[in-house]
């Protein structure tokens, strides 16, 4: 019976290490500047979800969006040649500015957060920081994009004028 309950134990004991031992180290603010291009996105991402229940319900919600721009972004990154001048952009908006927002609003004590001050309360000021954050990664990911979609319109002309006109 003792060799039961001994196998029991370890077989709890191996299953707790290894669910503990494969989970990811958290990211930290500080990673994200040090991080690949192409895998900015994702690491911040993940900061992200960790920093999201110490948010407002309107900046969850506007986190959550970025999040998935910053999915929509990512393949992108992956192609981008890190010293094009949108790459240093991105880098600087989801890499510093974007962790600093928060880093920043989080040192606001909780009861001040509410609070107008100058017509804001901070809550309001950091969805208004957010909503900036989300149009710019929008508009990055379009210029981005651009060149492959110029590429596609230029194909979709030329194959029009070859197989149109031919008929």
């Amino acid at each position: 019976m003792g060799g039961a309950l001994l196998v029991g134990a370890l077989l709890v004991a191996v299953t707790l290490f290894l669910l503990f031992a494969t989970l990811t180290p958290a990211v930290r603010a500080e990673q994200l500047t040090q991080v690949p291009l192409k895998a900015l996105p994702l690491m911040t991402e993940q900061w992200l979800d960790t920093q999201r229940k110490l948010l407002p319900a309107p900046a969850q919600t506007l986190v959550d969006g970025i999040g998935v721009k910053l999915e929509t972004l990512s393949p992108q990154l992956a192609t981008l040649d890190e010293r094009e001048p949108v790459a240093a952009e991105v880098r600087k908006l989801i890499g510093e500015q974007l962790p600093e927002l928060l880093k920043g609003y989080a040192k606001v004590p909780p009861p001040l957060r509410g609070v107008a001050r100058n017509g804001k309360s901070p809550d309001a000021q950091l969805a208004d920081a957010l909503k900036l954050i989300d149009d710019e990664i929008g508009d990055m990911s379009a210029q981005i994009a651009q060149g492959d979609l110029d590429s596609l319109e230029t194909r979709g002309r030329f194959l029009e004028i070859k197989y149109r006109d031919e008929v």
